[in-house]
């Protein structure tokens, strides 16, 4: 049915702070010197950290600051936006 969201796992958005489907979000992970990773398959070790799959949201200042309330700091969220396009193809 439109507009009905789907069962199953659900997990936070770090930027909108509301649950959603996991299909509906990108999981990234801090890898090794504190690098923020794209966990596409959901299997890197570590705490996860999920945003909505939405590309303006990846560029937004409430990103920035989320992640930095979740210790991720000296992020380049446009080379990530990048990083993750080629990571889709």
């Amino acid at each position: 049915m439109p507009g009905v969201e789907p069962t199953g796992p659900r997990r936070r958005c770090l930027a909108h702070r509301v649950p959603r489907p996991k299909e509906r979000l990108i999981r990234f992970v801090i890898g090794p010197g504190g690098r923020l990773v794209p966990d596409l398959r959901g299997r890197l070790p570590g705490r996860g950290l999920w945003l909505s799959a939405d590309r303006e949201l990846l560029l937004a200042s409430r990103t920035r600051r989320s992640l930095a309330r979740a210790g991720v700091r000296d992020v380049d969220l446009e080379s990530l936006r990048a990083e993750l396009e080629e990571l889709l193809r």
